[in-house]
């Protein structure tokens, strides 16, 4: 699954909610990329500016990003494995699948 949706705007991708899992998500992670991050964090105007610079300044070694939308601060990380405190789902997801998929 590779979704990027933001604000209504679908990025060359499936709705996020076509995807088996798009009902589902994580908040207040760490660890993210096994705590290191590929470069020093740096100021991006929005998520799909923060993704390219990535992927472009670490010739597509970093496969995740964070993007904080009020600080408007990237990070790359060379994988997504993260260490999570919530799961969010809607009622029609299946969370066990969902649970198994990203751990």
């Amino acid at each position: 699954m590779s979704c990027v949706q933001v604000d209504e705007e679908c990025t060359g991708c499936t709705p996020c909610l076509a995807e088996n899992c798009g009902g589902y998500i994580q908040t207040e992670c760490r660890n993210i990329g096994g705590g290191t991050e590929i470069l020093d964090s740096f100021f991006a105007e929005d998520i799909n500016s923060c993704s390219m610079s990535c992927k472009q300044t670490t010739n597509g070694k970093a496969t995740f990003v964070t993007f904080n939308k009020k600080e408007q601060i990237c990070e790359c990380y060379e994988n997504g494995h993260r260490e999570c405190l919530n799961d969010v789902v809607t009622s029609d997801t299946d969370f066990q699948y969902c649970q198994n998929y990203h751990d």
